[in-house]
């Protein structure tokens, strides 16, 4: 009897455990971004997006953005509320849940806040609830530090 009720008691929390563990992190939940890192100015830089975790922890997500921010400015700081976002694609996510595509950054642009740090957020946007008054959408992101350098570095 007890060897029985030992077994079922391992059985369950095996299942339970499995159930609800979580095996994407917070962050991931939006999608995992990798790119080459620093970004060369005037060079492609090659930018992959997983979303294998979002569909897991959230439903399928229906587009991406990704955006280039400045989080700092060391040589000029009034000018970092100033500096504008970088919106730099918005893509459909293909049903394989990955997306690959190259981006070039035009150094002439850049010029004008050498020294400042960058982040670059992915923005993913899903359908929460679609009902006869129209569709709910709900944007979530995660951030990645990028260090942008000119050419000639």
């Amino acid at each position: 009897m007890f060897l029985r009720l030992l077994t079922f008691s391992v059985a369950a929390a095996a299942l339970f455990r499995s159930a609800y563990a979580l095996p994407c992190n917070e962050a991931e939940r939006y999608g995992i971004l990798t790119f080459s890192n620093p970004i060369v100015l005037g060079k492609p830089t090659v930018f992959n997006a997983d979303f294998t975790c979002s569909l897991e922890e959230l439903g399928p997500p229906v587009f991406s953005d990704y955006v280039l921010q400045a989080t700092a400015d060391p040589a000029v700081p009034a000018l970092l509320g100033f500096i504008p976002l970088v919106y730099f694609a918005r893509r459909d996510v293909p049903a394989s849940l990955t997306d690959t595509f190259n981006h070039t950054f035009d150094p002439t642009f850049f010029a004008n806040y050498a020294g400042a740090e960058w982040k670059i957020t992915l923005w993913t946007t899903r359908v929460e609830l679609t009902d006869s008054v129209g569709s709910t959408l709900l944007v979530g992101g995660a951030e990645n530090p990028a260090t942008l350098v000119s050419p000639s570095d």
